[in-house]
């Protein structure tokens, strides 16, 4: 039986707050450790520790091939993979390489292989690329370690810090003032994120809640008015960025909100909760959305006007039904500056990252922005496949870095 449960504060998908809690604690002794492994070796050891775990895990995959305790197929259940990595293995194979999935006793685990050159590369998810730098492996998913290096390198950031105690945090909060955010350290998706919060109640009770999935709550000040944008960065290059909405509907003057949600997840780029191969998901109609109704003085049966945008998530989550909408030719280049220096900060060769800010045509100099986040694994085919503007083949360019650090010429 499995021990998920479903969580408003999660998404549409059942979560194990027990497993995501154990699991920050261990992220949190491994970087711990090391970071104090490579401050002690790095320098003297650090390549003869690499040369030596390279060929330890080469022996280890030949035993488990020739055990077929794992197994090599390119013919792919796309249905088992995220779209993320089906747009870089359609790629590859478009190139002429063999590539696929590694399955492990029958069954797919995220874990994939590509050929290049004679070589076979394994790569979780999508490839990270060969030159990564332990501040990537190490800090780039922890949002308390964020804030400090992107201060010392007069990036943008939001001020906030990282606390274990429940009344350390709400101390803190107070003395920020409002309005805030509370998250957790490390995590992804917006699960038990808290956004404008203004009340002490408030702010002790999403503490609380993200104190479920997380030993240590981040809280930060929130940028009013502020619109997400996601920014992808391969080899050190801007690759494309993306406006992130919440969950919406627009009136025809005719149509009623519980009917335009309808016509709106019958459209074929949306897929079903849990599916995995594609990019968008079904609207979700929840407490949240009657809440968000209310406030905007309507309700499922209401006719809202035409042109006027309804929203029905406060979480811009793709599970819930979020929209993604092409801005990368409107993309200031002092702002494209920032995200790739970014990337060059935390030697990142492919990262996304999360900006806030009103308009992504003006310079992060001239309004009140900030990174917020950066993710190691990101969803590269949100660029594929935006629903509005032009798609961005972020693949081709993760594959063109592949190809030069294999020496690769095609």
């Amino acid at each position: 039986m499995s021990r998920k449960k479903p969580c408003s504060h999660c998404g549409p998908l059942p979560a194990n707050h027990w497993e995501s809690w154990i699991n920050d604690w261990l992220v949190w002794f491994f970087n711990k450790f090391e970071a104090r492994i490579k401050k002690i070796g790095g320098g003297f050891l650090g390549k003869p520790i690499l040369f030596f775990e390279n060929q330890i895990t080469a022996a280890v995959i030949w035993l488990l091939l020739k055990s077929k305790i794992i197994s090599l197929t390119a013919d792919i259940d796309r249905s088992k993979i995220y779209n993320r990595t089906l747009v870089f293995l359609d790629e590859a194979k478009k190139k002429g390489y063999r590539a696929g999935a590694v399955l492990f006793l029958g069954r797919y685990n995220n874990q994939f292989f590509i050929e290049i050159s004679g070589q076979r590369i394994f790569f979780e998810g999508l490839p990270l690329g060969r030159q990564r730098r332990n501040i990537a492996n190490i800090f780039i998913d922890d949002k308390a370690r964020l804030k400090e290096i992107l201060r010392n390198h007069g990036l943008p950031f939001v001020i906030g810090q990282s606390f274990f105690g429940r009344r350390a945090a709400c101390r803190y909060g107070l003395k920020l003032g409002w309005p805030l955010v509370v998250k957790p350290r490390w995590g992804s998706v917006s699960r038990h994120v808290f956004v404008d919060i203004n009340s002490k109640e408030k702010l002790k009770e999403a503490i609380k809640n993200v104190k479920e999935i997380c030993p240590w709550v981040v809280v930060e000040k929130f940028l009013t008015g502020a619109s997400v944008w996601r920014a992808t960065v391969v080899d050190y290059k801007l690759g494309g960025v993306v406006k992130r909405i919440p969950a919406n509907v627009v009136g025809d003057g005719v149509s009623s909100i519980a009917e335009l949600v309808e016509t709106k997840n019958a459209d074929p780029r949306r897929g079903e909760p849990k599916q995995k191969d594609c990019t968008y998901l079904k609207i979700v109609l929840d407490q949240t959305s009657a809440k968000l109704l209310a406030a905007q003085k309507l309700a499922f049966g209401g006719v809202p006007a035409r042109g006027q945008q309804v929203w029905l998530q406060e979480k811009i989550i793709l599970d819930l039904g979020a929209d993604l909408l092409d801005a990368t030719g409107a993309a200031h280049p002092d702002n494209i500056k920032i995200f790739e220096q970014a990337a060059r900060v935390f030697g990142a060769q492919l990262v996304g990252i999360d900006f806030l800010c009103r308009d992504i045509g003006v310079s992060w100099r001239e309004q009140e922005c900030a990174i917020i986040e950066l993710n190691s694994l990101p969803f590269i085919d949100m660029h594929h496949y935006p629903l509005e503007g032009q798609p961005r083949n972020i693949a081709a360019m993760l594959l063109a870095m592949m190809e030069e650090e294999y020496k690769i010429n095609k």
